[in-house]
């Protein structure tokens, strides 16, 4: 996938790149969403079509169809992915100065907020999409807390597509930081009031979903060890149901991701793979691995749910 989060690094101030590299190095499914400039600065506009009247073919010397696209007008706000970090006095000073110590903690935070938005994405996004407008397998799994998901989602820069602000990247600033009460120390709330600084970072970012033909989903995925053969899984989806729901968003391996938690693609490694290819290694012992289905490449993250979502009816 190309123009990604990553992608913008070339634009950016130097230490505006490290900053990003924080962000995507331990959230992947951030770090693969191709992105787009929202149209408005902090929302994008956009076009979602209903219905085309397209060309027909005809036979020579009659009259060509009226052609045209119907549509209706959609709007994303992008949201922050951020934090604020509480410096204080005694420990900044230990390590070089207020600047030493954002330098040292910002990084964690910044993760740390990736992770929360990257679950949010998931299941408040991917999950939530598929469900609503129902375009998602059940898997059959029936036991409460102790289900896996895996979603299937075809990028497409005019419909389905993640949003940052055009009038950041365009000033090498991204990530916006912002000393409060103007850089001056003072008794910080989060410090049990002791003297301080603090300071915000953020990222404005925005996940646009409108075409739900392109989201799609695989639910209650509940994988149990064979009663009678201890090597093999139980309860994982069919091959059909993965092609079945890559075929659902029109899926090709240049725009299309599949999206679980990486034990999952573990999983379906030691059911669907391992069988037909066991290497063994020396220095490296057994090797198995699968990265795509049929060309179509797995993202695996550890922000989403291990095995412990609820069966969905």
């Amino acid at each position: 996938m190309k123009n990604t989060l990553k992608d913008l690094n070339v634009f950016l101030h130097p230490k505006q790149k490290a900053i990003l590299n924080n962000l995507t190095e331990k959230n992947p499914i951030i770090d693969s969403i191709p992105v787009k400039p929202a149209s408005h600065g902090f929302y994008n506009v956009f076009a979602k079509t209903t219905s085309i009247d397209g060309m027909e073919e005809v036979d020579f010397d009659e009259e060509l169809p009226t052609v045209g696209i119907s549509f209706e007008l959609g709007q994303e706000r992008l949201g922050k992915i951020g934090g604020t970090l509480a410096m204080p006095k005694d420990a900044a000073e230990a390590m070089g100065g207020y600047s030493a110590y954002a330098n040292n903690r910002l990084p964690q935070i910044i993760a740390d907020a990736g992770n929360k938005k990257e679950r949010r994405i998931y299941y408040k996004g991917f999950i939530a999409k598929a469900l609503a407008n129902k375009r998602f397998i059940n898997v059959g799994g029936t036991s409460a807390g102790k289900q896996f998901s895996m979603a299937f989602i075809h990028w497409d820069e005019d419909s389905t597509v993640g949003l940052y602000n055009p009038n950041d990247a365009s000033s090498g600033k991204l990530f916006a930081q912002l000393p409060l009460n103007g850089g001056k120390e003072y008794k910080v709330k989060d410090l049990n009031y002791a003297i301080g600084k603090e300071i915000a970072a953020w990222i404005q970012f925005g996940l646009q979903l409108a075409d739900e033909r392109f989201v799609h989903a695989l639910v209650n995925i509940e994988p149990k060890q064979n009663e009678n053969d201890r090597d093999k899984i139980d309860g994982l989806p069919t091959a059909m149901m993965i092609d079945d729901a890559i075929a659902a968003v029109r899926g090709e391996p240049y725009s299309t991701i599949i999206y679980c938690h990486t034990t999952l693609i573990g999983k379906l490694a030691l059911k669907y793979q391992l069988p037909q290819r066991q290497v063994t290694d020396a220095t490296r012992g057994v090797s198995y691995l699968i990265t795509e289905w049929n060309k179509i490449p797995f993202v695996g993250s550890y922000n989403v749910n291990w095995g412990t979502e609820e069966v969905i009816g």
